[in-house]
């Protein structure tokens, strides 16, 4: 006979659009369930993604970790996302990714790069090359 073992459990919260607002994520130790690390999940109007925020639990309160900000344009196309880490009491950026799209909102390059103290080097760029139909149509 086999038996079941407690690891980890995790609890989700939602808002009235059915996005996600919280994951609360525990660990059991011993004999009971203790808080590990909690995520909060931030929407603009429009239901795009803004913010993560990740935290972890220090035994008395929750502690920044890491965050990652979403920044979308007119028509809702991810325009940049930025990741950042909690330095002991502030957001310090550690790597960017750009995103370019044509007039048809259609993702035409990614650039992405880290940050190095006062500048960013850029990591990787690529260029997302259109395909055409047999007609010449872009798909």
């Amino acid at each position: 006979m086999s038996i079941w073992n407690n690891n980890d459990q995790h609890f989700y919260t939602y808002d009235a659009n059915n996005n996600q607002l919280t994951d609360l994520y525990l660990t059991w130790i011993g004999s009971a369930w203790v808080n590990n690390l909690f995520y909060t999940y931030t929407y603009d109007a429009n239901n795009n993604l803004t913010n993560i925020l990740y935290q972890y639990w220090n035994s008395s309160a929750w502690e920044n970790i890491q965050q990652f900000v979403y920044i979308y344009d007119t028509n809702n196309n991810p325009i940049s996302d930025i990741s950042q880490y909690w330095n002991v009491s502030t957001w310090m950026d550690n790597y960017l990714d750009t995103y370019t799209y044509d007039a048809n909102n259609n993702n035409t390059s990614i650039l992405s790069q880290t940050w190095n103290v006062s500048y960013w080097i850029i990591q990787h760029e690529a260029s997302i090359p259109t395909m055409r139909t047999i007609t010449g149509q872009v798909n």
